[in-house]
């Protein structure tokens, strides 16, 4: 497990809801693409819209994300095929 901590890196900035969904693992960002993956879910919901969209990149780099934060968030997601193998 990704250690937990309050660094910029370990976290992203999603609104209230999509947090909520990302924190009950319905929503994943696959780390090397960046791109918005859904839970089946999700297929008949209003955030179909999101499937497939890419994050939007911070100004800075030190801003962003760790890949290996979100592929631990990733590999909780059991049905998302990750792309490294390491889920599902």
């Amino acid at each position: 497990m990704t250690e937990q901590t309050n660094a910029v890196s370990n976290g992203l900035l999603l609104r209230a809801d999509l947090h909520t969904l990302f924190d009950l693992y319905l929503i994943a960002i696959v780390p090397g693409s960046r791109l918005i993956r859904l839970a089946p879910a999700l297929s008949q919901s209003d955030y179909t819209r999101y499937e497939g969209m890419p994050l939007n990149t911070p100004a800075s780099p030190l801003a962003m994300a760790s890949n290996e934060a979100l592929q631990w968030h990733a590999d909780q997601c059991t049905w998302l095929k990750s792309p490294t193998g390491s889920s599902g």
